[in-house]
Order: structure tokens, then C-alpha cells, then sequence
């Protein structure tokens, strides 16, 4: 089908075939509440945050609340820099789905952008523990020491992940 295309033309990275792919196939299927998500995604890749925050609303009042779709759109939210709408979107997906380690990640970067840095510690820790693998969630903490002139925790935590077996953050 022309949804299957896009997938794979989206994982191949082929963004532009793998949109024109979605719009045949919404143009097929309007509406179609498994393609929009995906052309969100798609449309993200390309860095069309606004037209991807559109497809998201689109597929929400189809899908209400669905936990991905939000985070999505959190995700494109923090490209426009609309901080605050990132956060309520993150905070709906983390109400449906309170073990969600990328939207507690997405989280953290929001109030790391609006510098609430001990919530966004926390956002990135909880991540962490619920994924210990995950590279972002580890990351993310490091540059907030950082930003927030804590170079000593900063270095503490890029060399902690440095250790054999340890989540490599220099990926």
C-alpha cells in the first residue's frame, strides 16, 4: 500500500517520497487515523514543525489522547519554541502513560528551555530510571549541569557514562 511505501521510504531516511507517499494515501483515505501519525513523523524529519503540530492535532481528534501523538507533538512544540504548550502536551501523554520514559525525557528538555532546572533534573532522572539505556535521557542531564554552570557534575556525569558497561554518551 502507499502507507507501507512511506514507512519504508522513512526508515531508508527518503523523507521527501516518503511524505508524497502519506499524501497519496490521505488523499485515498482521509483522515486515515494510522497514516496521519506517520506524517507527523515525517513531516518533523523535514523540519516542518508547524504543519507537523497540524497533523498531530488532526490525528488527536481522531485518536484522543494517545500518548505518542502527544509526545510528537511536544516534540515539534519544542522546535517552535511554544514551551509551554510542549509541557501540556507532555503532561497529557505522562497522565495516559505514567512509565513513559521518552515523554519524562521530553519533558526535561522543555524545563530545561525554560530554565526550571531542578523539575527538569528530575524529568531526567526518572527517564533514566525507567530506561537506564537511554543515551538522551543521560545526555540531557550532563548539558543541564552545564547550562546551569555545574561543570563539576557535569564532568561527573560524562565520566561515569565513560566506564566499561555504562551508557556511552558520546554517541
Amino acid at each position: 500500500t502507499l502507507l507501507n511505501r512511506g514507512i519504508a521510504l522513512m526508515a531508508l531516511q527518503r523523507f521527501e517520497g516518503a511524505l508524497a507517499s502519506c499524501k497519496q494515501s490521505l488523499a485515498l483515505r482521509p483522515g486515515h487515523a494510522a497514516a496521519l501519525p506517520i506524517q507527523g513523523v515525517i513531516l518533523h524529519e523535514l523540519g516542518l514543525f508547524e504543519e507537523a503540530v497540524a497533523n498531530y492535532d488532526e490525528a488527536l481528534a481522531l485518536r484522543l489522547n494517545d500518548v505518542e501523538l502527544l509526545y510528537h507533538r511536544a516534540r515539534a512544540f519544542t522546535e517552535l519554541r511554544r514551551f509551554e504548550d510542549a509541557l501540556a502536551s507532555c503532561e497529557t501523554a505522562l497522565t495516559g502513560r505514567p512509565g513513559f520514559a521518552e515523554a519524562f525525557n521530553q519533558r526535561g528538555v522543555v524545563l530545561r528551555e525554560l530554565r526550571r532546572f531542578p523539575e527538569a533534573l528530575a524529568s531526567f532522572r526518572k527517564a533514566q530510571k525507567l530506561r537506564p539505556d537511554f543515551v538522551d535521557a543521560h545526555r540531557n542531564e550532563a548539558q543541564l549541569y552545564l547550562l546551569a554552570g555545574d561543570y563539576r557534575s557535569a564532568w561527573w556525569k560524562y565520566d561515569q557514562q565513560s566506564k566499561p558497561g555504562a551508557v556511552a554518551l558520546l554517541v
